[in-house]
């Protein structure tokens, strides 16, 4: 899973404005409630996704891309972030036990931290957007 903003990440990783960060949101039969577990991420490089040519699937579970799209993965592939550490992922939201992953946008809380004014902080998310690259592996029984 990566995240990025290819004309100005900045903006989406500045403390006074927001970052994103990646979870895993688990519960279990035996525990009560849900818990959040925040996982360490790293700037991508290109192995991580898999941009290389005649690259083959990587550590991440990337398959090589079509050309059109490593065209455009090219320009931004140092501005996105990718998890840094192994996870597992079960269940769905129906589940008596899951893990799943969630990327979230936490907007600067002033009673926790210094933050730019609600006017700048719009003003700078405007007109910005996030590119999630995710892989999919499906599984027959």
């Amino acid at each position: 899973m990566s995240y990025g903003e290819p004309t100005n990440n900045s903006v989406l990783d500045d403390p006074e404005i927001g970052q994103v960060k990646f979870y895993v949101k688990h519960w279990e039969r035996s525990t009560d409630g849900v818990q959040f577990d925040e996982l360490k991420a790293k700037p991508c490089a290109r192995e991580d996704i898999s941009v290389g040519e005649g690259q083959a699937r990587n550590d991440y579970g990337f398959y090589p891309m079509e050309p059109d799209t490593v065209g455009n993965l090219e320009a931004v592939v140092g501005e996105l972030q990718c998890i840094d550490e192994d996870f597992a992922l079960k269940g769905h939201f129906d589940s008596q036990s899951t893990r799943n992953l969630m990327v979230v946008y936490e907007l600067c809380d002033p009673k926790k931290r210094k933050c730019k004014s609600p006017e700048a902080i719009e003003q700078a998310l405007q007109y910005t957007y996030m590119l999630v690259i995710e892989n999919r592996e499906t599984y027959k029984h």
